[in-house]
C-alpha cells in the first residue's frame, strides 16, 4: 500500500510542472503561490495523520521551514534586490540543507514527512532559480530542463512501481545536487563565460545522476 506522501508527491510534481507551463505560455509566473499552495497542503495532511503540530517545533524540520521560507522570499523578491543578496541567501540555503539532515539524525526525527520535506524544497529551489534565470534572460528555454526533471521523473516511478520506499540518496547524488544547487545562483555573480558551461556541466550530471538513479528502481522492480 502506498504511503500517502507518494500521493502528495504526484500531486505536487503535477501542479509544479503545471506552473512552468504557464509562466512559458504566458510569462506569468506562478511558481511560488503554487509552491505555497502545494507545501501548505503537505502540512496540513502530516498534521491530520499525526493528529498533533508537534512536528513544527522538531529542529530538523524548523530548518527546513527556514529553508523554504528562504526560498520563498527569493522567488518572490529576485527582480528587487542585489543580485548577490539574492546569491547569498540561496548559498545560506544549500549550507542549510546538510543540517537539517544532522539534526534530524542527532536527535532522531528521522520521518518519511521531513525527508520528502527537504527534497521538495531541494528540487523547487531548483526549479525555482531554473524560472529565474530563464526570466533575466542569463539562459534559453533548455534550462527549465534542470528543473523539471525531478518532476517528470517522480510520476514516471510512481506508475511505474506499485510500492515506492521511501527515497534514499546516495553520496554521488547528493554531490550532483548540491554541485547543481550552487551552480544555479553562481550564475546571478559570475560572468557568463564561466557560469555558462558551468551550468551545462551540472546538467549532465543531473541527467547522469536522474537515470543512474531511474536504472536502478527499474531493476530493483522487475528482478525481484
Amino acid at each position: 500500500m502506498r504511503h500517502w506522501t507518494e500521493h502528495w508527491m504526484f500531486f505536487h510534481a503535477f501542479v509544479i510542472s503545471v506552473a512552468v507551463a504557464w509562466f512559458v505560455y504566458s510569462e506569468t509566473n506562478l511558481l511560488p503561490y503554487v509552491g505555497i499552495f502545494s507545501f501548505g497542503i503537505l502540512f496540513l495532511l502530516n498534521s491530520i495523520k499525526n493528529r498533533s503540530l508537534n512536528f513544527l517545533l522538531e529542529a530538523a524540520n524548523l530548518v527546513s521551514i527556514a529553508r523554504l521560507v528562504g526560498l520563498f522570499f527569493i522567488l518572490f523578491n529576485y527582480k528587487y534586490f542585489d543580485a548577490w543578496l539574492i546569491a547569498l541567501i540561496a548559498f545560506a540555503i544549500i549550507i542549510a540543507d546538510g543540517v537539517d539532515g544532522y539534526l534530524a539524525r542527532r536527535f532522531s526525527t528521522v520521518s518519511r514527512f521531513g525527508s520528502y520535506l527537504d527534497m521538495e524544497t531541494d528540487a523547487l529551489f531548483v526549479m525555482g532559480f531554473a524560472t529565474i534565470l530563464f526570466d533575466l534572460c542569463l539562459f534559453d528555454y533548455w534550462v527549465f530542463g534542470i528543473g523539471l526533471i525531478r518532476y517528470f521523473y517522480f510520476p514516471i516511478i510512481y506508475f511505474a512501481k506499485p510500492v515506492q520506499k521511501s527515497e534514499e540518496r546516495n553520496f554521488t547524488a547528493q554531490t550532483i545536487a548540491v554541485l547543481v544547487m550552487i551552480s544555479l545562483p553562481a550564475c546571478l555573480i559570475l560572468p557568463s563565460h564561466i557560469h555558462q558551461p558551468l551550468v551545462v556541466f551540472a546538467a549532465i550530471l543531473l541527467a547522469y545522476s536522474f537515470g543512474n538513479g531511474f536504472l536502478k528502481e527499474m531493476k530493483a522492480t522487475y528482478t525481484t
